[in-house]
């Protein structure tokens, strides 16, 4: 992100758009110029930032005054309607799944509709708003705390960053969501599932889940990297797997290279060139791939959920993610070097990789119960 500071204000760029950011009256404004060429939305700065001889009460609302879109403030009802008929609606249906998501978290929120864990009906927690210019940092951050005990810190998280970017989509005055950090911690970790699990999963799958589940049991793929994976990314002999994980693409950079399993090898069949393996999946959102993914291992009689103390929602105990996990341990359970395990799952420290060891306790007992008797 560049940073100018030009007077009062600083401009600075987010994607192709320059956006001003000007304190007044102890508050800051963060808000679209509108511009794409930076002398244009320099001169724009220069306009907002300099020139109101004004009380500091009369300058902030100069300011918003100057940046406000045309016509009527934004109904709450409306929102996301005019958000899908404007011209900064998400590029995919992806991105738009996900953002009607995190919306309709938010306005059940504020005008009533959610349920908590048992089921009853939780009441409005803001009866009264009727425009988006009502919703504040006050309340963005009530939103955030009440929501804290009923959605995973991901899921959460998640849903601030897409409600900043509706915001900010919507040129309002200033975007209450911009400044709340990320939420930390509080996840758990999903369980690996035993032999008998994975092969009653992988027999009642057909067509593309049966082929994702086992890129999956046999790859440790995660799932988005699992769903698109490419043709391209397959060796023409069939023999290894080569691609660079999605998760840290922009961090470490790390490329991992798999064996492909012979029982693998038979599911996918011949060599299909180019393109995805599984197109339908590779098209659909990370939320419906899980919810499927999820479904399918409900119909084999594993429970995905439970309820624990200090949670309101249920926990996911085991998913997608969980194909992973077993990978991990069942390649250390065959005396796989860490090393060269973390190098086919793509983790940056062996510490990563062995927290999705799960020892299987039959066989820890088994292994404790050969240590000679030296007392």
């Amino acid at each position: 992100m560049g940073r100018r500071r030009n007077g009062s204000g600083t401009l600075y760029r987010r994607g192709a758009t320059y956006y001003a950011q000007i304190k007044v009256g102890g508050r800051t404004l963060r808000l679209s110029t509108g511009e794409t060429d930076k002398r244009k939305a320099t001169a724009r700065l220069n306009a907002l930032a300099r020139g109101y001889d004004l009380s500091d009460d009369e300058r902030l609302a100069a300011v918003a005054a100057a940046l406000r879109p045309r016509g009527e403030d934004v109904p709450v009802a409306e929102a996301f309607d005019r958000y899908m008929a404007g011209p900064r609606r998400p590029a995919t249906a992806a991105l738009a799944h996900n953002r009607r998501a995190a919306w309709l978290r938010f306005y059940r929120w504020a005008k009533g509709g959610h349920r908590n864990a048992d089921g009853k009906p939780i009441p409005p927690a803001l009866p009264r708003l009727r425009t988006l210019d009502e919703v504040d940092e006050q309340t963005a951050a009530k939103f955030v705390a009440e929501m804290r005990g009923r959605y995973a810190p991901q899921t959460l998280t998640q849903t601030i960053s897409e409600l900043s970017q509706l915001w900010r989509a919507l040129r309002m005055d200033g975007n209450p969501w911009a400044d709340i950090p990320p939420e930390r911690g509080g996840g758990v970790s999903r369980r690996a599932f035993t032999d008998e699990e994975v092969r009653r999963i992988l027999e009642g799958a057909t067509g593309e889940m049966r082929t994702l589940l086992m890129v999956g049991a046999y790859t440790g793929l995660r799932i988005g990297d699992a769903a698109t994976l490419r043709w391209e990314s397959v060796s023409p002999d069939m023999a290894t797997i080569a691609l660079q994980p999605r998760k840290t693409a922009h961090t470490s950079g790390v490329t991992v290279t798999i064996p492909v399993h012979p029982a693998l090898r038979a599911c996918l069949g011949r060599h299909g060139g180019t393109g995805y393996i599984t197109p339908a999946m590779a098209v659909k959102t990370s939320s419906r791939r899980c919810e499927a993914v999820q479904r399918h291992l409900r119909r084999c009689g594993l429970q995905t959920s439970e309820r624990r103390d200090g949670y309101n929602y249920r926990v996911a105990v085991c998913g997608f993610h969980s194909l992973r996990a077993t990978f991990v341990t069942r390649l250390a359970d065959l005396g796989m070097p860490l090393a060269q395990i973390q190098g086919m799952v793509g983790h940056v420290s062996p510490r990563m990789t062995m927290q999705y060891y799960r020892a299987d306790a039959e066989a820890a007992r088994g292994a404790l119960e050969k240590l000679p008797a030296l007392g």
